[in-house]
């Protein structure tokens, strides 16, 4: 009889657990009754600590994750020198709570890691065009809007509205998820093993989240050489994102086209386009001062009369506009099973993350793990 291998505790595992769920390993410590000592060794990889049975028992608890994933090897793109670009984050404010953004950096190397996975049965192809784009300190609003149409044009679309941006930049070999992000977290995205890869947050609403796609799409196309140094530094950073803002107007709302359909800056005739073009209405009035249709003080009174009404924050047809949805992973999961090379339930424990990051990705309910976890070989020292 064939022996089986025993599984070996991974160290890098407890730090992302840790990590997902925004804590500190003083954090971690107090929820466990450990020390944060104990805590940091059982994260290192050279020379650390295996933790005994129980106490992973009790780390599996604390943070709600199976045992066995703390004994999945880590695939290759789940290292961190893996990313190839800087990790771009949606939310300026975010950006300045640590906790929040380790957890999303773990999540976009999950993402990657499951591409990992699944490239081991088929092959994922990245459509993204590739531009002689200038140092983002030589860039220009005038190369950004030709970029942004170019990009458009290497995938032949029109100047049209883009009715489902997340299936398209899915079809075009964009890997996107929308977790569940808390605290004023909107989205990242980074290139992982020349892969491009994004997260979203699923609180906003839809037409929020294509602006925060799109915006994301920019920093992917634009800023693939910036270095996370370079977003150390506010004024580098402001400038970053004010790029990827503009691009992500251009390609939603091309010049061409919403200058036609922008005849007033009533509110009756913004929500007309909003709900055409799927951009909210302060997106469109930035678009239209953007390229000079309206001066500026009649951008500022029409953003005065959003404010009077409530609109800066919640819009008309925002409750009625449906939210895109992330497919890809689902898709091939369902390809797998229906070619006999992996049901949704073999794929679910093969891929082995926690439950918030295969249940949306994968469209699946969770399986009964009971039957798994009750014979998983631990191999402790």
């Amino acid at each position: 009889m064939a022996s089986r291998k025993l599984a070996n505790y991974q160290p890098e595992r407890l730090s992302q657990a840790r990590k997902l769920r925004g804590l500190s390993m003083a954090d971690l410590a107090i929820k466990t009754e450990l020390s944060r000592q104990s805590i940091s060794l059982f994260e290192k990889t050279v020379n650390g600590l295996t933790p005994s049975a129980e106490t992973l028992i009790t780390l599996s608890k604390a943070l709600n994750v199976s045992i066995m994933f703390f004994t999945l090897p880590l695939r290759k793109s789940e290292y961190e020198h893996q990313a190839n670009s800087a990790y771009n984050f949606r939310s300026l404010k975010a950006r300045l709570i640590p906790s929040n953004r380790d957890k999303a950096k773990v999540c976009l190397h999950f993402l990657s890691g499951m591409i990992d996975f699944f490239e081991e049965y088929l092959q994922l192809s990245n459509q993204l065009p590739t531009f002689d784009i200038p140092h983002f300190t030589d860039l220009t609003d005038d190369e950004i809007e030709k970029f942004a149409t170019a990009t458009r044009r290497h995938w032949g679309l029109g100047d049209g509205a883009i009715p489902d941006l997340t299936k398209l930049l899915e079809n075009k070999g964009v890997a996107i998820a929308y977790l569940d992000f808390a605290n004023g977290v909107e989205g990242v995205s980074a290139w992982i093993g020349k892969r491009p890869i994004v997260v979203l947050s699923n609180k906003a609403s839809a037409v929020r989240s294509r602006a925060s796609l799109a915006h994301e799409l920019g920093h992917l196309i634009l800023h693939q050489t910036v270095a996370n140094e370079d977003l150390s530094k506010k004024e580098f950073l402001d400038l970053i994102e004010a790029q990827a803002w503009h691009f992500a107007g251009c390609f939603l709302m091309p010049q061409s086209t919403i200058s036609n359909e922008v005849y007033s800056t009533n509110i009756d005739n913004l929500v007309l386009v909003k709900e055409r073009w799927l951009v909210s209405i302060a997106m469109i009035l930035q678009r239209v001062y953007k390229i000079g249709l309206i001066s500026e003080h009649q951008f500022v009174r029409a953003r005065q009369k959003l404010a009077s009404l409530n609109y800066l924050k919640v819009e008309p047809l925002d409750d009625r506009i449906p939210h895109e949805e992330a497919k890809l992973f689902g898709k091939i999961s369902s390809f797998l099973e229906d070619h006999y090379l992996s049901n949704k339930e073999e794929t679910y424990f093969s891929i082995g993350y926690p439950d918030e990051i295969l249940i949306p990705t994968l469209g699946v309910i969770k399986p009964d793990v009971s039957k798994v976890e009750n014979v998983i070989q631990l191999k402790f020292n």
